[in-house]
């Protein structure tokens, strides 16, 4: 079943790269948590001043089907690899139709089959990778070994869902977003704004239950909008067009959600709507 596991990064499927690419297996990996301590104080032991997510690491595991005969194919097609990945950051996806599971590693080291709810969890998500590690080519006379790609993901060391979930709120000066948050994981929320009001907004207020984050003089004109959003850097943004807002605000370090039923409020001076986009993490 070759097909029961697409691959793709960067926008390529791994298996269209050539025909005698077969994906063997697929590790999704473990976020893995920092936590800092220090002395504590007047006793023994530590104790812990926080925690946060450090990194993620996946891996896809694929033979070449050429038999040794053929090592100058052999070697193309691992070039092609090596240039489809190594050194290179972007968008990891992986996606299963659910007809081959044994060699697909489940997270938290949990059983993998088709009615796990941790591996329809898992399914259509995607992962940005900062630093991809391709492995030597060895002996390429061993017409039966396999090659194990690395994905490390350092900013946003989660998965997420491939689609966004989104919702915005009529046009008012205060208002609230009820959402249901995909996800395991607190996550960040992007948020636009835009002024419907015809007159100019000083001051514009959004948070959730986990944060909030408040924005003065703004001068946000009477069709401008303000956005904040996260890239790939895994960094907040406050932007009003191009211009940037941080001097400006005031609040959180980040605008966060927990995933369940949630909302998302806001309040300005005059009326607009508010657009609030989600992508579920899972660890």
């Amino acid at each position: 079943m070759k097909l029961s596991r697409r691959v793709k990064f960067c926008g390529t499927q791994l298996d269209d790269l050539a025909p005698e690419i077969v994906i063997q297996g697929v590790d999704l990996g473990n976020s893995k948590e920092n936590i800092s301590a220090v002395d504590r104080l007047g006793g023994f032991g530590q104790r812990i001043t926080g925690a946060h997510w450090q990194t993620l690491e996946a891996s896809v595991t694929f033979g070449i089907d050429v038999p040794r005969t053929n090592l100058t194919r052999r070697m193309q097609i691992w070039d092609t690899v090596a240039n489809w990945c190594a050194n290179k950051a972007g968008w990891l996806s992986i996606t299963f139709d659910g007809r081959e599971t044994n060699t697909i590693a489940a997270p938290q080291g949990k059983a993998l089959s088709v009615s796990n709810a941790d591996y329809i969890a898992y399914m259509n998500k995607r992962m940005y990778a900062d630093k991809v590690i391709m492995p030597s080519p060895g002996d390429m006379y061993d017409w039966t070994k396999e090659f194990t790609i690395i994905f490390r993901a350092y900013n946003i060391p989660f998965w997420q869902d491939e689609v966004v979930t989104s919702a915005a709120s009529g046009t008012a000066a205060s208002g609230t977003i009820n959402m249901t948050i995909p996800g395991r994981i607190k996550t960040p929320v992007d948020i636009t704004f835009q002024n419907k009001s015809g007159k100019t907004i000083s001051s514009f207020k959004v948070w959730t239950k986990l944060s909030t984050i408040t924005l003065t003089d703004i001068s946000l004109g009477g069709s401008e909008t303000i956005t904040i959003s996260h890239g790939t850097d895994g960094l907040m943004a406050i932007k009003k067009g191009s211009t940037s807002l941080y001097s400006k605000y005031t609040g959180s370090d980040d605008l966060l959600i927990s995933p369940g039923k949630n909302y998302v409020k806001y309040e300005a001076e005059r009326a607009g709507i508010l657009t609030a986009s989600v992508y579920g993490r899972y660890v």
